[in-house]
């Protein structure tokens, strides 16, 4: 019976909510950007039920423009798919699209109030936070102090390789590994997982696990009248990972101050989300090269050429090697590793894109899926050509997001802080790998058959709560559920790539009760981030965040313009990135890798996981340059301890 009346009133609550937004939606005197029509309650949430997020926003934008809006349940999102909005977002309205849409998971007391990612970059925090991580964690300086723990653990992963020469090996499995221990060594001195294993635990299982409870479709996203019922238990589960997670770190913080360690430990909010890039971004690299035998031989020339038979490899040996740099940026263009953004927020009227309104209140979605593939920025842009990198000054061309038909990570202020170590530890790892095994498909498969296609993890896209707006163009919703079916089937990202090129670059979808606007093209992300960085900083925070107070302390989730993601942001940039700060632990970071080659290595001739091995590698990275501590053995084969954490966490987002 109590059930009942729960469902009755919820029923009722969404009616009457949904009456209001209808009543009052502003008449605007701006150009509504196109979109498919939406439905009632659910808007557009069935035009994305197919496929991956960003393909389906991608054939939208195709019908709708590359500026749409889309209505999901009762939450407007616009959407850019296009190079050209993407640069007039980007670079005339950075400021207004600075917030980041905080989805209700991550609206955890005491994190996503302090997140780097969350805050607005308005508040104090979120200044002093960015500040402390250009300045101490991503600098020239700061990563130079680090660079030989990188280059350790890179060592380290090819070891195991080598220790597995000659058979099958899961190179996706020990690259996560390995990169997991690089990064953890870096911040922490100590590996977090055994390169290889078959199952993740500890904190990398806690990660894994709160970040599946932000990928998953949340109703108190889409529909934020109910949110205080948390109906599918997203926030509750997450509030029970954040605690495993910070019991974790805390263990790690009270070891090194009872050692009396000399050193300052130095916690960082995002260390996971930098790990994902550099993992997923270097399998991906290197399946493209098995795809490309021809390509693959030109990368081992290059390498031959320059390295000869240096037995360890450097990370300032990659910088000689243009050819296999032009590999890497292709790599990512094709396959970023967050195919669509954190959404932004428009926190501010006048944002306009590509002539269309884009209202106070909207969430806005960068499909850089689609941007980085807009036939306008690149010819033939669905194929892997690394020669294209040095044509038309294309060779200066980099991740640092001033270039808007190639902004793996986004752009303006809310351009992730970790590109620094992205820009040095990916080449770094691949020319190691390149250099020290010959890699062959097993089981006498066929470049052919070797599929590259992604699988779609980016959190949040379904879980944008918004406000009713003007809409830009998106495929029709259906009542209550919206677009949700038009997302279904396959990666989200390919699926929203579809509807974009359907519904245009910038489209408005409908997920439930919530509206989203995705950018799928270069113009409508440099438009979003150079006009609306500001009103778009705020993130959408998922509401399984929203445990133990971690969505508002979290420089993730707060929004920018909050004094304390501001602080946070300049810790990291003062302390953690930068020059000086990277250096000082360089030679953990090398030694790790070291230790990661000689794993491969013991293993030469047997099949190896290569993503399990280098997951863990990474992990002992990075838990060694941050405590000085090994956290995950590599070749073992369940998750344990911190990584088990990690993956429960990132499987509860």
């Amino acid at each position: 019976m109590e059930r009942d009346l729960w469902l009755l009133w919820a029923a009722l609550a969404i009616s009457l909510y949904y009456l209001m937004h209808f009543l009052r939606r502003p008449s605007g005197n701006g150009r509504q950007p196109p979109g498919p029509r939406p439905l009632p309650v659910i808007g557009n949430l069935l035009d994305l039920r197919r496929g991956n997020l960003h393909h389906t926003l991608a054939h939208l934008a195709r019908v709708h423009g590359p500026v749409m809006l889309l209505k999901m349940g009762l939450t407007t999102t616009v959407v850019i798919s296009s190079r050209d909005a993407a640069r007039e977002a980007f670079t005339r309205h950075d400021r207004r699209l600075a917030a980041h849409t905080v989805p209700d998971s991550v609206r955890v007391p005491g994190f996503f109030d302090r997140s780097l990612i969350w805050l607005p970059s308005s508040d104090q925090r979120w200044k002093t936070m960015r500040s402390i991580v250009a300045t101490h964690v991503v600098s020239p300086r700061s990563l130079a102090m680090v660079r030989s723990v990188r280059e350790r653990k890179v060592r380290d992963l090819v070891s195991y390789i080598r220790g597995r020469a000659g058979q099958e090996l899961d190179v996706a499995q020990a690259v996560y590994g390995g990169v997991t221990n690089l990064v953890s060594n870096t911040f922490f001195s100590v590996d977090v997982v055994e390169v290889g294993a078959q199952s993740t635990q500890g904190l990398q299982h806690a990660v894994e696990e709160l970040i599946e409870h932000m990928n998953k479709p949340n109703v108190s996203d889409l529909f934020p009248l109910l949110r205080p019922l948390d109906l599918q238990g997203r926030r509750r589960g997450a509030t029970k990972v954040y605690g495993k997670v910070f019991r974790v770190l805390d263990d790690m913080i009270d070891r090194r101050l009872s050692e009396a360690s000399s050193s300052k430990t130095k916690h960082h909010d995002d260390f996971l989300d930098v790990l994902l890039q550099l993992t997923s971004t270097g399998t991906i690299t290197r399946e493209d090269l098995l795809r490309n035998p021809g390509i693959m031989a030109k990368v081992r020339a290059e390498i031959e050429d320059a390295l000869g038979g240096k037995e360890e490899i450097e990370e300032t040996d990659a910088t000689r090697l243009p050819y296999l740099q032009a590999v890497v940026k292709e790599a990512m263009r094709l396959h970023p590793v967050g195919p669509i953004l954190i959404p932004h927020d428009a926190v501010e009227d006048g944002v306009e894109i590509k002539g269309y309104t884009v209202p106070k209140g909207c969430s806005v979605i960068f499909n850089v899926w689609a941007i980085m593939r807009d036939p306008a920025a690149w010819e033939r842009p669905d194929e892997f050509a690394p020669e294209r990198w040095f044509l038309n000054g294309t060779a200066e061309v980099n991740f640092r997001g001033k270039d808007f038909e190639f902004i793996p990570f986004g752009s303006g202020r809310r351009i992730c802080p970790g590109v620094p170590i992205v820009e040095r530890v990916l080449p770094h790892i691949l020319v190691s790998l390149l250099h020290a095994f010959e890699w062959k498909l097993p089981n006498g498969m066929s470049a052919e058959q070797l599929d590259v296609n992604e699988k779609f993890t980016t959190a949040n896209v379904l879980a944008v709560p918004l406000k009713a707006v003007p809409t830009p163009p998106g495929p029709r919703p259906h009542p209550f559920i919206g677009n949700l079916l038009h997302l279904r089937g396959g990666n989200l990202h390919h699926t929203l790539a579809r509807l974009a090129r359907i519904h245009g670059p910038v489209m408005r979808l409908k997920l439930g009760l919530t509206t989203a606007v995705v950018i799928s093209s270069c113009d409508a992300a440099r438009e979003a981030f150079m006009r609306h960085d500001r009103r778009l900083a705020a993130r959408a925070v998922p509401d399984a965040t929203h445990a133990f107070g971690f969505a508002d302390r979290s420089v993730v989730w707060l929004p920018s313009s909050d004094p304390l993601w501001k602080t946070l942001r300049g810790v990291v940039a003062s302390h953690l990135f930068t020059p000086r700060s990277l250096a000082s632990a360089r030679s953990v970071r090398e030694h790790k890798v070291r230790e990661l080659v000689s794993y491969f290595r013991e293993r030469a001739g047997r099949e190896v996981e290569v993503g399990h091995a280098v997951y863990g590698g990474v992990l002992n990275l990075v838990s060694n340059v941050i405590c000085s501590v090994v956290v995950v053995d590599i070749g073992a084969d369940s998750a344990t301890g911190l990584r088990k954490v990690v993956e429960d966490l990132v499987e509860l987002i």
